[in-house]
């Protein structure tokens, strides 16, 4: 399964919550709800359309099923009350036990995917400027210039 099944495996699965909820109304039909890259990437990694196409037939502004979605798909009692220990924990080696259950709870329950980043060198002249090292493009050929 790639990430964009999984994520759309668990918005269909906490749309499907709120249904039974009472959160949006029976009959809805998720088939048309997808999950892809956003247009601007500035939007992040992952978009989904599902508030957008639910709200005419759920009579319901996109922003309040967005807003439902968004919170059934962040609750996580588990994480939150190991996150909330960790942060509290006086003790240092009880914190650091803690946290490291914390990270573990998000590796097993996050959409993680491991990427190899290659070491790279960025060499310039004093003239060039902009010339800084960006860990998604190597350099933003945008932004460069000359003194």
């Amino acid at each position: 399964m790639n990430a964009h099944a999984l994520v759309q495996s668990r918005i269909v699965a906490a749309l499907e919550a709120l249904q039974h909820e009472g959160a949006l109304p029976p009959g809805l039909d998720f088939a048309a709800t997808e999950v892809a890259p956003p247009r601007e990437a500035a939007h992040g990694e992952l978009a989904s359309n599902a508030a957008m196409v639910l709200a005419k037939p759920a009579r319901l502004p996109p922003r309040a099923i967005a807003e439902k979605l968004a919170a059934k798909l962040s609750a996580a009692p588990d994480i939150d009350t190991v996150a909330t220990t960790a942060g509290t924990t006086v003790d240092t080696a009880q914190r650091d036990t803690v946290y490291q259950q914390f990270q573990q709870f998000l590796n097993a329950s996050g959409p993680f995917i491991p990427l190899v980043q290659p070491p790279s060198n960025i060499v310039t002249a004093t003239s060039v400027t902009g010339a800084a090292y960006n860990p998604i493009w190597t350099v933003d050929l945008g932004v460069i210039g000359a003194k």
